[in-house]
């Protein structure tokens, strides 16, 4: 009725680009509903301050919980992107992090995305990843690498002082991209140490 036509196959792909809207859809990944309950309680705390007091006036408290879990959806992005980045979030994600990213957001877009089928609002990951940067922290890769050692030569050998006791060997190790699982494996074995009982 519409005009369309086409093979089953391209209607499939064309479902996939026009995903259903945010506040009808039936199920969400665990992430996104913890994000969502996140945003929620922050909302809730919030509702008589701005950016959402507005909103929240004149929708109540159902449609507002809709804008809640579309903006969580928003904020689990945020966090998924950063971590991609090699970040690791320094302050509570519960009580900072879905917050800031929240009161980054364009709420009258989201709002009339959300509720009135305005158009869609996808706000820039990259640009909300900018502004919630301070709450994320890039980790030296060679204290990881070192903790993952020691934690191995517990695990493997029951012998925490392994890379004490090797350290040109380790530092060579951490700087030729050996894994720590695999040298200390190779290290303890080199060595003749007895592996530890499980």
């Amino acid at each position: 009725s519409c005009g369309w036509t086409g093979t089953v196959n391209d209607a499939q792909i064309a479902h996939q680009q026009n995903p259903v809207h945010e506040r009808n859809r039936k199920t969400f990944p665990l992430d996104h509903v913890e994000a969502a309950l996140c945003a929620w309680e922050h909302i809730i705390e919030r509702r008589d301050a701005e950016p959402y007091a507005k909103h929240y006036d004149s929708l109540g408290t159902p449609a507002m919980r809709s804008c809640a879990i579309q903006a969580g959806g928003i904020a689990e992005a945020v966090y998924a992107d950063m971590l991609s980045l090699g970040y690791e979030l320094s302050e509570p994600y519960d009580f900072e992090m879905v917050p800031a990213v929240l009161q980054q957001l364009d709420w009258d877009a989201l709002v009339e995305d959300n509720q009135f089928n305005g158009q869609p609002y996808k706000p820039d990951i990259d640009a909300l990843g900018t502004a919630v940067e301070h709450l994320f922290h890039k980790p030296d890769p060679r204290i990881r690498w070192m903790a993952q050692a020691r934690h191995e030569c517990k695990k493997q050998w029951q012998y925490e002082g392994l890379l004490a006791d090797h350290p040109e060997a380790t530092e060579a190790a951490f700087n030729e991209g050996e894994t720590p699982a695999g040298f200390v494996k190779a290290l303890g074995e080199k060595y003749d140490l007895l592996p530890a009982m499980i």
